[in-house]
């Protein structure tokens, strides 16, 4: 796990590499999130915070929205519908509870900006679906 400055996080998401090493894969560059759920089924920062500090539940999950290689193959130029088919496919053969595919919101971007701040999202990834990756 590498954070967006290239930190080698790995040693804190242990039990999400873990998961991850399931999956029918030699190697992959997953794009994703670790996130803490609310019971409500929004996702939480402070509650991730906490989750990091160990003082509260240990609860983390990855929300993987994209994939840039796999298996020595450099998809990045792909469209992300096809790089995100692959990815679902990927993470079920892993079949673990704490690896999610996000799914995809098809709606005019200025309706979901709405219903995210209506709902209190915390933010939003927004992608064309014929898209390489940047």
């Amino acid at each position: 796990f590498y954070t967006r400055n290239r930190h080698d996080w790995t040693a804190k998401f242990a039990d999400l590499a873990e998961a991850l090493a399931d999956l029918d894969a030699t190697n992959a560059w997953i794009d994703g999130e670790v996130v803490v759920f609310r019971p409500d089924g929004r996702t939480g920062f402070g509650e991730l915070q906490r989750a990091l500090d160990r003082k509260g539940p240990r609860d983390l999950v990855f929300v993987a929205f994209d994939l840039a290689f796999h298996d020595g193959e450099d998809l990045r130029d792909r469209p992300l519908v096809e790089r995100r088919e692959r990815l679902r496919a990927l993470l079920e053969t892993a079949g673990h509870p704490r690896l999610r595919f996000s799914d995809a919101i098809a709606a005019d971007a200025e309706e979901v900006m709405r219903l995210a701040c209506r709902w209190g999202l915390e933010g939003l990834i927004a992608k064309r679906l014929d898209a390489a990756y940047e």
